[in-house]
């Protein structure tokens, strides 16, 4: 793993009570492009999936493959943590910028700070 984000509300400083007690943490697994070797979106994800399965015991159920994201639900009713997974590659070896490509139905190049700097800046 290259590195690790934090998304979503949490990212933004948005998170609010929710009467449904419906609890979402995000965080983005961020992969080297070339480490994953050519692999699809969806292996990608299940890779994600497999390994958190052999390392987390304490989840209310084993880790859900869904199109966007690996979801682990924990124990007590009304919390989750959503994976999005990522890969990161430089159009050029000297640049210091990454291009990222978010594991959806596909792989698809995201600006994954763009919004939280964008919203942050408007507050």
């Amino acid at each position: 793993m290259a590195e690790d984000r934090i998304q979503g509300s949490m990212a933004m400083h948005t998170i609010t009570q929710n009467d449904k007690k419906d609890y979402d943490i995000d965080v983005g697994i961020v992969f080297e492009a070339d480490c994953l070797n050519s692999l699809g979106a969806q292996a990608t994800r299940n890779m994600v999936a497999n390994a958190l399965e052999r390392k987390t015991r304490q989840f209310a159920q084993p880790p859900e493959v869904k199109t966007s994201c690996v979801r682990l639900k924990y124990s007590s009713l009304g919390y989750h943590m959503d994976f999005a997974v990522f890969q990161r590659s430089k159009e050029y070896e000297w640049d210091d910028n990454y291009i990222y490509e978010h594991a959806g139905a596909e792989w698809t190049k995201r600006h994954i700070k763009a919004l939280e700097e964008w919203f942050i800046d408007r507050i």
